[in-house]
């Protein structure tokens, strides 16, 4: 007889979703199949609506050149962004860059250690539960995700860390923004800064070779 492995499925980033609107009126801890399906359906939700970057930037500041993302509610999605890394996106989160022939992808994602780690201590706090040192973990978040329709505009960078901004689409005039951008122009909008984010410490190619 073959002993089973306690499993755990851990839900992690997706913007604009908090904790206590996916969780109202769910169990704590063990979820029956009818509940699971509730779940899901609730992050189905979620997913669906979670604002997705609609451009990136490329902007070269002090720290060197990184990435805008031009993003619909952005304020919000920069607030809980820190809400969820509990005011420190640099270590929570790892940005991604995927190189294709004639396009890119770049990926804000969560550390599933961090995410572990969160679980761990919450179980623990208001359960009394220690997991288990050979626990299966299964990890479902939404990283903010932008796949380019072409070439990027500058040479990506490819060292340790990369600086990461947010710009609020609501904070442009698209029309002027599209000049700026042909004529080489400062953008006049300053974006909120996310922070220096450790750069591709590993390879997740598998994750970005599908596309969109």
């Amino acid at each position: 007889m073959t002993d089973q492995k306690t499993s755990y499925i851990i839900v992690g980033y997706v913007p604009l979703m908090y904790d206590y609107d996916l969780w109202k009126g769910m169990p704590p801890l063990q979820f029956s199949p009818k509940q699971m399906d509730k779940l899901a359906k609730k992050m189905d939700r979620f997913m669906e609506k979670a604002p997705m970057p609609t451009a990136c930037l490329w902007s070269k500041g002090d720290k060197g050149i990184g990435p805008v993302f031009l993003i619909g509610q952005g304020e919000k999605v920069a607030d809980h962004l820190r809400w969820y890394s509990e005011e420190k996106p640099a270590e929570w989160f790892q940005a991604f860059t995927y190189q294709e022939k004639e396009r890119y992808h770049i990926a804000l994602m969560p550390k599933p250690d961090k995410m572990k780690e969160r679980y761990a201590k919450r179980i623990l706090i208001q359960y009394g539960r220690v997991l288990e040192p050979d626990a299966k973990f299964t990890f479902v978040c939404k990283p903010l995700h932008f796949y380019s329709a072409g070439k990027p505009s500058v040479e990506i960078p490819n060292g340790k860390t990369i600086p990461v901004g947010i710009l609020p689409v609501e904070w442009v005039d698209m029309k002027k923004l599209v000049e700026e951008i042909r004529e080489g122009k400062p953008i006049e909008k300053d974006p909120i800064v996310v922070g220096e984010i450790e750069l591709n410490p590993y390879d997740m190619s598998g994750y970005f070779k599908g596309g969109e």
